[in-house]
């Protein structure tokens, strides 16, 4: 039943024959990395990031053998890498994500990121930043699923791996221009969000049980519950074996509509009463998987009459049958209200979110104001993990907090055979006049002693009608929604400006380069300044590379003209290109001297300043920089001015109140300047 996935693609792939047998393949760990993949990792990395080297241990290449996955609802998938591989500098990428069919795929996200790719059927991711060179091949899951084009290109994959009934997904990425910084964590993940399984719903009169292929999906507890206890991940129990009835009413009472007290982030003012999403693994415990199921809906299973296994729960039902003083023979123990063993008064529970990227999420507790105000805060925590939704989970809890603190509370009341019809039963009264109990309980831990077990022992806890009246206004507060507003578009930079670099050996002028720097966009730590050059009156733009905030542009020849442009990147989208810059840079170490006629005023709000740029040929820019004090070296650039010898320059620089020095640097067309061309400071005040 839990077989490794592992070991099923590695027989279907004939990959025995790759890994050896016995120890040898014993000692392979993963999905293995197949074939081609054996290559030096760095040649897969650099498929994506042809310009950045990446840790290693980023990159997922082995991995203990995972078991398979099953699970019903609505889910985001992982999964397991079982195919590896990089031939012509093109990524080949596989993951299972699911074991059997999935039912729809709504979503296709690489890492954290949700792609605009269209649902089910996947293919070249749309968005902008991908650059046209991700596609992402999907395979639901079918018996009769083709094999995969991708995975077909390597010569080693049999076309007989089809990798029938697994839902799985080939991701194929040539190199990205800034890969490094489109993918951080490494090679593109992908993940789902998809229906998981369809079942079998009795309701339903064009589902056959004999035929899966007519099954729907649904997310509805009862029938996921039923779909479990028939399946053969779980129990594989026949469906002549389990009372259908008893799942069609718990069933029709998961589907009642629930108003919610505030919209869900979809809109919807109500939601069915009780719905169970998730997953399991093949190798959990099945009892473990199946209180998850049950918990989802209040659920209890029970044998009827004929043996088959039947549920109840989710829902007050009144009782049939009255326990009377004379049926009771004594009972083990009597415990009343807070005195009862394992009291609590505050439920703490988690549920699973799909506004928090479908993972468990503590809810708002379910609290007993009046025994908290007697004994105080005595909390008992619940797992409602299958419960997609905080409405659901606090009705959860309401009734957990119910039935695990009673006001009465009876531990092994044994009963004549004229108490046998309570057995079973989801609830019965209790008439003792003796000690002033009319009361409902719920029975439990229930069973038939005595020579001829016809006297049935029971736990017994008061329950009544309340634990499952609702009130939209009992729906507590939901934890705040995480911002899921994707970044707004990158802006076109601003404050563009460049410095020549040139790299010096014993003296000499060696290497050039320029950087490129721009001015930061408020609230935007995300982005990240990228460009590209080439020289004037070309055609191919050739990437700068990214450091420290600027985009480099590099090598360059000494006194070639050039053009540049440079474009916000964050890990969603590039933003517009702005304007071509025209720059040169060369190897001149000769200064221009400083600026002449240089003057500031102080005024009302501003100062104004003006001045003229240097009688030098070599002269190319000029730029004015302010401080707070009369150190040149606190100071910072308030504008940069490009233009010829001897122009003149002028404009305000708009500033708080207080007391201000003002520099002009002269630079020449090697972006070169020293203390000679610098003149200042001159020092106003602004009123």
């Amino acid at each position: 039943m839990p077989a490794a996935i592992g070991a099923a693609i590695l027989a279907e792939t004939a990959l025995g024959a790759v890994v050896g047998t016995g120890a040898l393949a014993a000692s392979v760990v993963g999905y293995a990395v197949i074939g081609g993949a054996l290559l030096a990792l760095q040649a897969v990395v650099e498929a994506l990031t042809p310009a950045q080297k990446r840790n290693d241990a980023q990159v997922t290449v082995r991995q203990a053998i995972p078991p398979r996955r099953g699970g019903h609802g609505r889910e985001k998938l992982g999964g397991a890498i079982f195919f590896l591989d990089v031939q012509g500098g093109v990524l080949t990428r596989g993951v299972v994500h699911f074991a059997g069919r999935l039912s729809f795929i709504h979503e296709f996200w690489l890492g954290d990121i949700h792609t605009s790719l269209a649902p089910q059927n996947g293919g070249v991711v749309p968005d902008p930043v991908y650059q046209g060179k991700i596609a992402i091949e999907s395979y639901v899951g079918t018996d009769d699923q083709a094999v995969s084009a991708a995975l077909s290109r390597y010569g080693y994959w049999s076309p007989a791996a089809r990798l029938k009934g697994l839902a799985y997904t080939v991701v194929v990425a040539s190199p990205l221009k800034h890969g490094d910084k489109i993918f951080p964590e490494g090679a593109p993940d992908v993940r789902l969000v998809a229906d998981l399984s369809a079942c079998y719903d009795p309701r339903d009169p064009a589902q056959d049980p004999a035929n899966a292929a007519t099954w729907r999906w649904s997310d509805n507890a009862a029938i996921v519950l039923l779909d479990y206890l028939h399946s053969d991940s779980g129990y594989g129990i026949a469906f002549a074996e389990i009372d259908l009835d008893s799942f069609v009413a718990l069933a029709n009472v998961c589907d009642e509509e629930v108003p919610l007290l505030r919209p869900n982030p979809d809109g919807d003012t109500s939601e069915p009463r009780y719905r169970s999403w998730g997953t399991y693994t093949f190798d959990e415990e099945r009892a473990t998987v199946l209180a998850r199921y049950l918990s989802a809906c209040d659920a209890e299973l029970d044998q009827d009459a004929q043996g088959r296994v039947t549920v109840h729960g989710g829902r007050w039902q009144e009782p049939t049958f009255t326990i009377t003083e004379d049926m009771v023979l004594g009972w083990d123990r009597y415990e009343v209200g807070d005195e009862a063993f394992a009291t609590f008064n505050r439920v703490k529970f988690t549920y699973k979110s799909p506004w928090h990227d479908y993972q468990p999420v503590e809810g708002d507790p379910w609290d007993d104001a009046e025994s908290q105000a007697e004994i105080g805060v005595v909390p008992t925590e619940r797992d409602f993990g299958r419960a997609p939704s905080h409405s659901q989970g606090r009705r959860l809890a309401k009734i957990a907090a119910a039935k695990g603190a009673p006001d009465l509370q009876f531990s092994g009341m044994r009963l004549s055979p004229a108490g046998l019809p309570a057995y079973g039963e989801p609830t019965v009264r209790l008439v003792l006049p003796s000690f002033g109990i009319d009361a409902t309980f719920a029975p439990s831990s229930g069973k038939l002693t005595g020579p001829f077990k016809t006297e049935p022992v029971f736990d017994l806890y008061s329950l009544d009608a309340s634990a499952y009246a609702w009130s939209p206004i009992e729906e507590g507060n939901a934890p705040p929604l995480p911002d899921a507003s994707s970044p707004a578009p990158a802006p076109i930079p601003t404050g563009v400006v460049f410095e020549a670099v040139r790299y010096t050996t014993g003296g000499q002028v060696t290497g050039l380069s320029a950087s490129f720097t721009a001015d930061p966009v408020a609230g935007r730590a995300d982005l990240v300044l990228i460009g590209r050059f080439r020289p004037a009156a070309t055609d191919e733009w050739a990437d700068m590379a990214s450091q420290d905030g600027a985009a480099i542009a590099g090598p360059l020849n000494d006194g070639q003209a050039y053009e540049a442009q440079v474009a916000w990147l964050s890990s969603t989208s590039i933003g517009d290109w702005g304007d071509t810059i025209s720059f040169t840079v060369a190897a001149d170490t000769t200064p221009t001297g400083p600026a002449t006629g240089f003057v500031v005023n102080g005024g009302v709000g501003q100062a104004s300043y003006a001045f003229t740029a240097p009688n030098a040929p070599n002269f190319s820019y000029a730029r004015l920089y302010r401080s707070a004090t009369t150190n040149f070296a606190n100071a910072v650039v308030v504008k940069t001015f490009n233009g010829a010898a001897n122009q003149a320059f002028d404009g305000t620089d708009a500033r708080p109140a207080g007391t201000y020095s003002y520099w002009v640097r002269a630079f020449n067309a090697s972006g070169f300047a020293d203390a000679s061309s610098i003149v200042g400071p001159i020092t106003v005040t602004v009123t």
